[in-house]
Order: structure tokens, then sequence, then C-alpha cells
């Protein structure tokens, strides 16, 4: 039983591979579940990732007062139809929604038919809304980032000083993810224009901030002792943006001896020979880099004016210091050609990372990307509201010229020519360091073809 419940929706399928699930755990209901507690709520988790029964069951054996929807864009069908449950068979029930989409697009709260959501770095605010709600303790106005049926009550930007409190791991099942999520730092200093958020915790997060490294280390120790947490993945967005902070951190997390692994995502123009050997004896064992475009003429265009150069310089870097690494890239930018598309696919081939994943031009609500599109009449400004209902398809952006089966086509031919060839399997197999990195490879061959992605 519990007043509050905090709902993590599933939105795309996770690879599993012997009852672990490759998936992050949502570290932001962790750290509004902490504020929670610390303001005596009864506080429990629903990942729907990673769970055996469905949510509206889970609900019905909690009873809660409150449950806390936390919504990306992708996940907002699911969320639609679950929203519609909840207020069939418990309508009593108050839902506030939180996450990245209503933290660019407000009028989501009345399209789902609720009364509250929060914008932002929401932690502090959701116990505070939680505080008027149950106990009549708070005022409304005096809330950061809150929507009420939509409109904003109060000026104030939602802002948190997550070094304040440790998120609630004991309210996951652990045991279940491939890793731990961590953060130590919030925001972007980079502007590109397909991005609407940082993380899991938004633009709207105001400046970009640092943790103190020693708050974090004693995260990680806390988080490996008590809930067995031997691998953490980083989810800020810019790692490696203060060179300076990270070699501290690192140097922290070797003297204190933590003997846990971990992994992060930066730009490949913010890593040095250097840094990536401090990391790897830290116990970073793989970087992610957001490739993007094999073009440089598109990745200026989009706000990542990065060289191919920087580019290749730093998955070498990374592979002299013994760092895997992972790539990502996207397909469908203003202007760009087919030709672009076939040079990204190559260009990422040559990187020779251990993972690569390729995705279509998302036009996310609040990025610079979806008021073009919007300008241009490509898409309705409410496109996310009709996604949502099943009456539009995912919203992207389509070059001139390129159709949406194109779109299609050459995101599975990425895929399929990345991960079927023999010498990226050779090259799986000769970096194995466990058994579990060879499960992990035809875990994902598996996932790649069950979803028709090869």
């Amino acid at each position: 039983m519990a007043e509050i419940v905090l709902y993590n929706p599933k939105h795309m399928n996770v690879l599993k591979v012997d009852s672990v699930y490759y998936c992050p755990p949502p570290l932001d209901l962790c750290y509004t579940a902490g504020f929670l507690e610390q303001n005596n709520f009864s506080v429990s988790i629903f990942d729907e990732n990673v769970e055996d029964v469905g949510f509206v069951d889970f609900l019905a054996s909690q009873k809660p007062k409150i449950v806390g929807v936390s919504a990306s864009s992708l996940a907002l069908p699911n969320v639609y139809n679950t929203v519609g449950r909840i207020k069939q068979f418990l309508p009593d029930v108050e839902i506030i929604l939180t996450g990245q989409h209503v933290s660019n697009d407000s009028a989501i709260i009345g399209e789902l038919g609720l009364n509250y959501g929060l914008q932002g770095c929401c932690e502090e605010g959701f116990a505070e809304l939680c505080k008027t709600l149950l106990r009549v303790e708070e005022d409304l106005s005096a809330i950061a980032g809150l929507l009420h049926a939509g409109n904003k009550t109060s000026g104030m930007k939602a802002g948190c000083d997550f070094a304040s409190i440790l998120p609630a791991r004991h309210l996951l099942k652990n045991e279940r993810y491939k890793y731990g999520s961590i953060s130590a730092s919030r925001g972007c200093p980079y502007s590109c224009i397909y991005c609407a958020s940082t993380g899991p915790f938004y633009v709207h997060c105001d400046t970009y901030t640092v943790r103190k490294p020693k708050n974090v280390v004693l995260e990680m120790k806390e988080a490996a002792e008590k809930h067995n947490i031997r691998i953490f993945d980083f989810v800020d967005d810019v790692f490696t943006y203060n060179p300076d902070y990270v070699l501290a951190l690192c140097l922290m997390m070797q003297e204190k001896k933590l003997n846990v692994q971990w992994t992060c995502s930066t730009r490949p123009d913010l890593i040095t020979q250097e840094l990536a050997v401090e990391m790897r004896r830290a116990g970073c064992i793989q970087t992610f880099f957001g490739v993007e475009s094999g073009s440089e003429k598109v990745r200026k265009s989009i706000g990542r004016d990065i060289s191919d150069k920087n580019v290749k310089n730093a998955f070498n870097i990374c592979k002299k210091a013994g760092l895997r690494t992972r790539a990502s890239a996207m397909f469908g930018f203003p202007g760009e050609t087919m030709k672009d598309m076939e040079d990204t696919i190559e260009f990422v081939r040559e990187l020779k990372p251990a993972y690569a994943m390729f995705y279509p031009t998302l036009l996310l609500p609040g990025s610079r990307l979806f008021e073009q599109a919007v300008n241009e009449n490509r898409i309705e400004r409410n496109i996310w509201t009709k996604f949502m209902k099943g009456q539009a398809e995912l919203p992207i952006y389509l070059p001139n010229g390129i159709s949406r089966v194109d779109l299609q086509k050459f995101l599975k031919d990425s895929h399929t020519r990345f991960y079927t060839g023999f010498n990226y399997f050779l090259q799986r197999m000769l970096e194995a360091r466990s058994k579990k990195d060879i499960q992990e490879y035809f875990g994902l061959m598996h996932n790649l073809k069950e979803t028709g992605q090869i």
C-alpha cells in the first residue's frame, strides 16, 4: 500500500538477457521518491519496462491517492491509454504528469484531461504539490514549474538541489537492470536544433550545474553496498564538458576503490587521451558519442560543428585507452540528401564502434527543428496530440525529395549493414570480456530481428 505511486511507462522493446533488462532505471522518479519520503509520504515506483504485472492491476493492489506519470514524447500513446484506464477503474486517483514531454508542451495536460502537471526539474515541486493535495499545507501559487489544468500557476522555473538527497533506489527492482543510472550534472550548454531535453531532467533545469565529486562518489558507494549495483551509467548529456571536474571525480573514484564499472555520454570534441586514460583507470568501460551525421555540412547546420577528424580522433582515443564505444546517428535533417544518408552509414561503420543505433530525426516540441517544421507547414502544432491518440504517425522531419518509406528503408539498411557482416561478428567476439558480452551480442541480434530493424 502506498499513498503515491510513480509510473515510468514503456515506450519501446527492451533488450532482455538472462532476466536482466538493458534499459535505464527511472532516475528522475527515484529522486522524486526521495523527496517524497523525506516528507513522510509512502511511495512506490512502477517501471513498466521491467515489471511482470499490468500497471492498473498494480494500482488496485496499492490503492494510492496520487499517481505521478513521467512521460517522454514516444510514450504518449501508452500514457493516453493508461490514463484512460486509471480514470475508468480508479476515478478518485489524482494523476500528475511530469517528464520530458510536458516540460515542452503544456497543452498535453488538457488533452489527457488532467488537473496537474509539473515542468522541468520538479522533484521538490512534486512533493510540495502532494503536500497541498493530501495535507493542505502548501500554496499552489508558490510551486515552481506547476501547471494547473494546463495553465502555469507560478512564473518560477523549476529547479532542484539534486545533491541534497539520495535517489530512492530501494524502491526499484535493482536486480532486473543491467546497470544503475547516476547523474553528476544537469543541463546542457549546447543548442542542437533537434534537441528539446537534456537527459531525464530537461532544459528547464536552467543552467548547467555539477555536483561535488565527493557527493557523486558517496552515492555510488551507497548504491554498490546496499543494492549491489556494479555498473553505473552517467546520464549526463555531456559528461566530459568540464575536464577538470571529470579528472577530479575519476581520481576520487580511484582513491575510494569503489570496484565498480561505469559508462557515460559526451561529444566527440570533448575527449582527450589524458582524460580517457583516467576514466578507464577509474572504472569507465564505455563511452557513447552522438555522431548524428556522416556529413560535416549537415552536422554544422544542426548545431554540431564537429569535423570528421575530431569524430575519428575521439573513437581512436577511446580505443587506445581501452574504452568500448557506442555511436548514434540520425536520418532526416533539413537539406539532407540520399547521399548524405549513405555517407552516414559508411562513416559510422568506419568508426568501428562496439554498437551503433540509427534513428529518424524526431520533431520534439520545444526544439528549434519542431518550430521550423511548423513554419514550413510540414506538421501541425498539435501533431503530438494526434500521435498520442493514434491519429497521426510519429512526427519526424522529412527533407525535400525523401519520403517516409525512403527513410524507413535507410533505417533498416543501416542496422543490417552495420550488424550482420562477418567482420562485425569477429570484432565482437575478439573484444568480448566475458560470457555476458557474448550473450549480449546474440540478445541484441535477436532483438533487432524481432523489431524488424535488420
